[in-house]
């Protein structure tokens, strides 16, 4: 923040208070007013200039550091104040002059003073002063959105990390799946080798059994040729059985 820092000092200086009545105190710091005259001196603002006198009150705001106060000195003179009759209170040093004006009389008033005040004041614009506060604001913004984006970066890494460990699984799970097909397909191979075997020996079988068909077809024409011979033989032997025993043969 860009700022004016000035040093005060009076030899003998009055820093007012409010001033009424008889006595006219001394504060042990410069106040605003006091420090708003002070640079509408130095700015050429005349007092009759209220607007530039307000604009300059409501454009800056002051800070002073109290490096000595001074010791008091207290001086006695004369003054123009209003009277005490009557009800009305008087406030400031402008209702003294304009309210009671009509009832001004000379007064002996006392004035306190400081000897070899010191401060240091500092003065900054308002403008200046609230685009600081802005600055500041928005630097809070940042770093809150900065360290927002580096939280939500942390978590992102986290689920990266967890989506690439996921990731490791699934592939070791498929890998495992594949050797699992492969042994499979390897079983289905060599089930389809004895399937294709079985119906081989199937095959055979079949051919045996049709030759064995075949050889009990011709086993038994074989057998039928034989009883038929085996009874033409009977009937010869019993023709002669016949004929040796002198008789006839009936063909039985």
């Amino acid at each position: 923040m860009k700022y004016l820092l000035f040093r005060l000092y009076g030899p003998m200086a009055s820093w007012g208070e409010i001033a009424v009545g008889e006595s006219r105190h001394s504060a042990i710091y410069p106040g605003k007013s006091a420090l708003l005259g002070l640079m509408a001196a130095a700015l050429g603002i005349r007092r009759d200039e209220e607007q530039r006198q307000t604009a300059l009150a409501a454009g800056y705001r002051f800070a002073v550091k109290v490096i000595s106060a001074g010791h008091p000195l207290r001086d006695y003179h004369t003054a123009q104040a209003p009277d005490s009759v009557g009800k009305f209170i008087y406030r400031t040093r402008r209702d003294e002059l304009v309210v009671g004006r009509e009832r001004l009389g000379t007064i002996l008033s006392s004035r306190e003073y400081r000897c070899d005040a010191f401060s240091l004041v500092a003065v900054v614009a308002e403008e200046v002063r609230n685009l600081a506060q802005r600055s500041a604001q928005a630097a809070k913004e940042t770093a809150a959105k900065i360290e927002d984006s580096i939280l939500k970066s942390e978590r992102g890494a986290q689920i990266n990390e967890k989506v690439a460990q996921a990731l490791a699984e699934i592939v070791a799970k498929a890998r495992k799946v594949d050797e699992l097909v492969a042994e499979i397909a390897s079983a289905s191979n060599e089930q389809s080798q004895g399937i294709a075997q079985v119906n081989t020996a199937v095959s055979e079988m079949d051919n045996v059994t049709q030759a064995n068909a075949a050889s009990a077809d011709k086993s038994a024409n074989a057998a039928k040729a034989l009883d038929s011979q085996a009874q033409a033989m009977k009937a010869s032997v019993d023709e002669l059985l016949a004929l040796l025993d002198g008789q006839t043969y009936t063909g039985k």
